[in-house]
């Protein structure tokens, strides 16, 4: 199968094979452990579902932040919500989607050489755009009362959320280079 060697992919693997029996959940688990990235698909309508936001953060543990990307399929990275919308999301595009494969070629034990893996995208990219555009077309339209966009204030209050979080925690981050001094010298 082609998912072998990739743990991600063998976890997707295993939840299928397993859905009906009780202990799935230990195996995906397991098998999230051994992986080093993730991406998760968000939609409009599937942002706010608590099956996607418990499987979003059973990766998080699982991977550094830096390596989970929320891809916004039918929406831009800044209308995901938290929790989601603490890290990078990209948009489902061709830029977005080069640097979701470059970032994951990166971070790969053999990755490929940067001429290889650019004709691997291009050939493929047409393929992935026909694919996405029809996974937009069958993504359910939100109820009357939801939106896929956030307002301002709701951005603002993240923001705002993050700068005291960053605030409370980095005080003495925040002293070397106010005096023009390298993070790392003794303050």
């Amino acid at each position: 199968m082609a998912a072998r060697g990739y743990p991600a992919l063998e976890a997707l693997r295993l939840f299928k094979r397993h859905s009906r029996r009780a202990r799935w959940q230990a195996e995906v688990a397991e098998q999230l452990g051994e992986t080093d990235f993730g991406i998760v698909c968000v939609t409009g309508t599937n942002q706010a579902a608590p099956w996607l936001n418990f499987e979003a953060g059973a990766l998080a543990k699982a991977v550094s932040s830096s390596r989970v990307i929320p891809l916004a399929i039918d929406l831009k990275p800044t209308d995901i919500g938290l929790p989601l919308g603490q890290f990078q999301g990209q948009e489902a595009n061709e830029a977005g989607l080069r640097d979701v494969v470059t970032s994951l070629n990166t971070s790969s034990e053999s990755p490929l050489k940067d001429e290889l893996l650019d004709r691997n995208f291009k050939l493929w990219w047409p393929d992935l755009e026909e694919k996405l555009k029809k996974v937009g077309e069958i993504t359910e339209e939100p109820s009357s009362g939801e939106t896929t966009s956030r307002n301002e204030r709701e951005i603002l209050e993240e923001v705002l959320n993050a700068v005291r979080g960053l605030a409370a925690r980095g005080p003495r981050l925040a002293r070397p280079v106010e005096r023009g001094l390298p993070r790392d010298h003794p303050s």
